[in-house]
């Protein structure tokens, strides 16, 4: 039988760190492989977390790693659980309910440690990092933290989308920014021997041209960091997992998801997501296609030297998201070659 050559690295792994690293509900991505690693090797440990657009995330439940992580675990939100004098009510599971509007209603790691007590009976935490208050500085030492405490060996960056392996010349980047910071904060993480990156959901972001990807993912083929790819499909438990999660965890708050799964049950086209009709979309906003269900696995260090400026000091330290992106932008002025943009390069493949 095939076996990738991500299998065939990761195989003697033991504390692996799972870790959405755009924002947003990226982890969830992640799911398919957290659940086929435990399969594989039910003596492992496997750690999850995500970078979070989750506001005020260090005034919630639970231990502080880092300047700017908590372990977020659902069972801190039980009636049993005890509230400390400090605790605000807001810090009630209820809070949170889906009865609740977005915004008030975003806590995706919350949610996720909720699903695996109900349905994997497990208290598992959720790593969640702070994006708005972070600084790539910050979301290093806060990674270091979490491997410390789990003594990891492996840590696999997840993107839901593939602008995590833009070299930076591209016309357009998607949104650079999260991703960009996850990169450079695990450049300088001390004591782990294998790093990886993951990518799954190719065209389910605005504004990323599919040619771009795909000459990106030559580009990085020809420097063997290129590792393998998997269809996710139904008929996988993992994938139905996966699928059950996201339906238990406010799915509406998610776009990229609800494409993936779209893709997953076999659709095509301009067709609505089902849990996106309600925030008003409509179905020529999305073109689900079966490039969304595949999972991309690539070596973490060759990407670094694929991608451009990656040892740029100001880019490494910047304070903020606005300040990597701004630092990014100037670096790229010099490289952007808009001839290759002509002929409707943009559009998809």
């Amino acid at each position: 039988m095939f076996e990738l050559p991500f299998y065939t690295k990761i195989k003697k792994s033991k504390n692996i760190f799972l870790v959405g690293c755009g924002g947003g509900y990226d982890v969830f991505t992640g799911l398919p492989l957290y659940f086929e690693l435990l399969q594989a090797n039910p003596a492992r440990t496997i750690v999850l977390g995500n970078l979070s657009f989750t506001k005020n995330v260090l005034s919630k439940r639970g231990e502080k790693f880092g300047p700017i992580a908590i372990e977020t675990r659902y069972t801190n939100y039980l009636p049993e659980s005890q509230i400390s004098s400090n605790d605000s009510a807001d810090k009630n599971f209820e809070s949170y309910a889906e009865h609740h509007a977005w915004p008030k209603n975003y806590y995706p790691e919350l949610y996720l440690s909720k699903y695996f007590y109900d349905n994997e009976k497990t208290d598992t935490p959720v790593y969640t990092f702070e994006l708005d208050n972070t600084s790539v500085p910050n979301l290093r030492d806060s990674y270091q933290a979490v491997i410390d405490k789990h003594a990891i060996d492996t840590v696999i960056l997840i993107d839901a989308g593939f602008d995590s392996i833009f070299k930076g010349d591209e016309e357009k980047m998607g949104t650079l920014g999260e991703d960009l910071m996850s990169v450079l904060a695990l450049r300088t993480v001390k004591n782990v021997k294998n790093k990886y990156l993951i990518c799954v959901g190719a065209s389910t972001e605005a504004n990323i041209s599919e040619y771009d990807f795909l000459e990106n993912l030559a580009g990085i083929t020809g420097m063997g960091g290129y590792l393998g790819c998997v269809g996710l499909q139904i008929e996988m438990e993992s994938v139905k997992k996966y699928v059950s999660a996201m339906a238990s965890c406010i799915p509406t708050n998610s776009g990229i998801n609800a494409q993936i799964v779209s893709a997953i049950e076999g659709r095509y086209g301009h067709y609505m997501p089902k849990y996106l009709a309600s925030r008003g979309s409509l179905a020529t906003d999305f073109h689900i296609n079966p490039l969304m269900t595949l999972c991309y696995f690539f070596d973490y260090n060759t990407i670094l030297k694929f991608r451009l400026w990656m040892d740029d000091k100001e880019l490494n330290e910047a304070a903020s998201q606005g300040a990597l992106e701004k630092r990014f932008d100037k670096l790229r002025e010099k490289y952007f070659d808009k001839s290759k943009y002509t002929g409707g390069r943009s559009k998809y493949v």
